[in-house]
């Protein structure tokens, strides 16, 4: 009997996570809109970070998970650290509906993940991603308390109000420190964490030169930074890729 609710259970975590990481893809769908779509133009940066974030961190997350519960480990801290990054986001925004469909979806996983003890396991401590941790926190709060503020404090009419975009923005900030966080300390393949935030805070840095005129975009400055601090993650990441494991596997120690 056990044996069979651990296998309905670990078929429901796969189904909720799939479905969950395919409306986390949206974002694809909206960057390519803001090419194509003369309109939607002026939501290029926003989506860049949605996609960074939503698709990046959290659906990925969600499916690696899905594939292997038990040696995706790290991939998920991210996904659900960045599901608490939308919930505070949410909250200092005054936006409850911008980020509860993720949440619910978020907590949902975490109840049916067929390994939950071992999400709170953590690897060694990998010093570069926790500098960079420590280096972003500061202006990433700052920067997501001024986005919350334009979401709390924006007219209703204004389509990036609508959106939730500044709530977006103001999580996205807040999930890239998180990811460096889960990059440094977290538990197995966590390599893949630090490459994919890093790509993602690239990206927006990229973008953010790019577009700078538009809503979202930071100023030339803090977007190079954006691009070095993503390089260093994902370099980082990169580095311990190619790193062979100084313990067995079996061991499930995280390296």
């Amino acid at each position: 009997m056990a044996e069979g609710g651990g296998n309905a259970r670990r078929v429901a975590f796969r189904v909720v996570a799939v479905v969950g990481a395919v409306l986390h893809a949206a974002p694809v769908v909206f960057l390519g809109a803001s090419f194509t779509a003369g309109e939607m133009k002026i939501h290029v940066v926003h989506n860049t970070a949605g996609l960074a974030m939503f698709t990046g961190v959290i659906a990925l997350g969600w499916i690696l998970a899905a594939a292997s519960p038990d040696r995706m480990i790290a991939p998920f801290q991210a996904a659900t650290l960045a599901v608490v990054a939308v919930a505070a986001a949410s909250a200092i925004s005054a936006d409850v509906q911008g980020g509860l469909l993720t949440v619910i979806t978020g907590l949902l996983l975490v109840v049916l993940h067929p390994e939950r003890p071992l999400l709170a396991r953590m690897g060694r401590t990998a010093p570069a991603p926790l500098a960079l941790a420590a280096f972003a926190v500061v202006p990433a709060v700052l920067f997501a308390v001024s986005n919350a503020s334009k979401q709390r404090n924006g007219m209703p009419m204004d389509p990036h109000v609508e959106m939730h975009h500044w709530t977006g923005m103001a999580a996205f900030a807040l999930t890239m420190v998180l990811v460096a966080l889960v990059a440094a300390l977290g538990g197995a393949n966590r390599r893949i964490v630090a490459i994919v935030g890093g790509l993602g805070a690239m990206v927006f840095g990229a973008m953010s030169l790019a577009y700078s005129g538009y809503p979202g975009a930071v100023t030339a400055p803090w977007a190079v930074a954006c691009l070095v601090w993503g390089a260093a993650l994902a370099g980082d990441g990169y580095r311990m890729a190619r790193e062979p494991s100084p313990v067995p596997a079996a061991t499930g120690v995280a390296v």
